[in-house]
């Protein structure tokens, strides 16, 4: 059976952000996620998750500087001190959250620093999950296309398994977002097939506009029959920018499902 979450991030954003939660309940979501909850308490948010009987599958550690172009800080080695707070910032509202799975941006490198910044890339990821195993947490990586992201440190997913083979740790997965693996390499299915012990969480958008999976190049009726037919027993969250409002743009469920 497939699992949906609603990534609050993207959808309901006609609504202020603890209201979204409600909205994805009303509308058929029994699971969220969101990106960067930190300029609310936990607990108010826990609240809303609680109330509205939802389960939480995975949030994003603190950025760094989103506004100032910070996109992770996990690959800048001036950056450590901030990303070892960061990393701490995001246990503690995990543990209110009782959420076991942290994505982990690995931010924007120089391209003549390249070598440098995968050494210390690897260095703070391992540092982060032993911080991680101390409270049960899964670290999970994702490729990012540079269309979106230019010069994006972690941009395929051959590198991204390349780096969890480097870092020897039991709680690093992949966090598999379909639409960027599409964009970055293509192949979708056979990458599915190989790596999926890999993979700790799905996303999904429709390509190449990252709108709802129904204005997608790709077959997501396809897909969607393989994921259940290898037996993927997680989450799917729906990350992608409604092309018009969210609740309208939900239909896309009974034709793909």
């Amino acid at each position: 059976m497939t699992k949906l979450s609603a990534n609050l991030s993207l959808l309901f954003t006609e609504n202020e952000f603890i209201d979204r939660l409600k909205e994805a309940k009303n509308n058929g979501f029994d699971a969220v996620e969101f990106q960067f909850p930190y300029d609310i308490e936990a607990q108010t948010i826990k609240k809303e998750i609680d109330k509205n009987k939802l389960i939480l599958t995975i949030f994003n550690s603190p950025p760094g500087d989103f506004g100032n172009g910070d996109r992770g800080l996990a690959c800048l080695e001036k950056r450590k001190d901030d990303f070892k707070k960061s990393i701490i910032e995001a246990i503690s509202y995990a543990k209110i959250f009782q959420c076991n799975k942290i994505h982990v941006m690995s931010g924007i490198s120089e391209k003549e620093n390249i070598l440098n910044a995968k050494k210390v890339y690897i260095e703070n990821l391992k540092w982060a999950c032993d911080e991680f195993d101390k409270h049960n947490i899964n670290l999970l990586i994702e490729p990012i296309n540079q269309r979106n992201i230019p010069n994006y440190f972690l941009s395929s997913t051959d590198q991204a398994i390349e780096i969890i083979d480097k870092i020897e740790r039991d709680n690093i997965y992949l966090l598999f977002d379909i639409y960027h693996h599409q964009i970055i390499r293509g192949d979708v299915s056979k990458y599915f097939e190989k790596f999926q012990a890999y993979i700790g969480h799905i996303q999904i958008a429709g390509i190449p506009n990252r709108n709802e999976p129904d204005q997608s190049e790709l077959d997501y009726k396809y897909v969607f029959k393989l994921i259940e037919r290898l037996n993927y027993t997680g989450f799917i969250g729906c990350e992608y920018n409604p092309l018009k409002d969210t609740v309208s743009g939900l239909k896309w469920r009974e034709s793909l499902l």
